[in-house]
């Protein structure tokens, strides 16, 4: 058994989610299903009205213990506006942990830069 952390973003008004994986690995049937069945009983709509997207273009990691870093990066690309593009390197993935720290310990998602 795999564990590890992927994102999902949820459009409520197009009835879809997207989720992001930096591993690229097959999505669980029963991902969807938990994450339809949850957003079905919060908003009442019913469970097969809800799109499953994945995106498998995105930056992806060389490692396995990266994917809390690729995880709140892409999460930043999209609060941000910004296309989902960084350097997804072992070397970039240091360099991100260590804005993210700064950011963290300033108390200002504002400092995290996604160049």
């Amino acid at each position: 058994m795999v564990l590890k952390l992927g994102l999902a973003l949820v459009h409520i008004a197009r009835h879809t989610i997207s989720y992001f994986d930096s591993l690229s690995l097959p999505v669980p049937d029963l991902l969807g299903w938990r994450l339809t069945e949850f957003l079905s009983a919060e908003i009442a709509a019913p469970p097969g009205d809800w799109q499953l997207q994945v995106d498998n273009r995105l930056p992806q990691q060389e490692n396995w213990s990266d994917c809390g870093v690729f995880v709140l990066t892409y999460a930043e690309c999209i609060v941000m506006g910004l296309p989902i593009g960084f350097d997804a390197s072992v070397s970039g993935m240091k360099e991100k942990r260590i804005s993210i720290a700064l950011a963290i310990l300033e108390g200002s998602l504002a400092g995290i830069a996604t160049a």
